[in-house]
């Protein structure tokens, strides 16, 4: 079996890629904003009605999302997954 080298493992540590992060800072989206107006208003809103052309990710992620989960750290639900190219 082989040994633990603390030395190699420094070594491979420090040269490991930044981990950057997934997905965008969130963004304040007017369209967006509308919709939640619309259903607090209404207590409803019509999905047929949407133009999700009209927002990314971005402006439908949460804040701090990013730092709910350690970077480098997978759900249980992505282990596993190939990346997509």
């Amino acid at each position: 079996m082989l040994e633990f080298n603390k030395d190699r493992f420094l070594s491979l540590l420090c040269a490991a890629p930044k981990i950057e992060p997934v997905i965008e800072e969130p963004e304040h989206s007017e369209y967006v904003q509308s919709l939640i107006d619309t259903f607090k208003k209404e207590g409803r809103l019509d999905l047929t009605e949407i133009n999700f052309d009209a927002f990314d990710l971005c402006h439908v992620t949460p804040e701090g999302y990013a730092a709910a989960r350690p970077a480098g750290i997978a759900s249980d639900r992505t282990k596993g997954r190939r990346k997509r190219t």
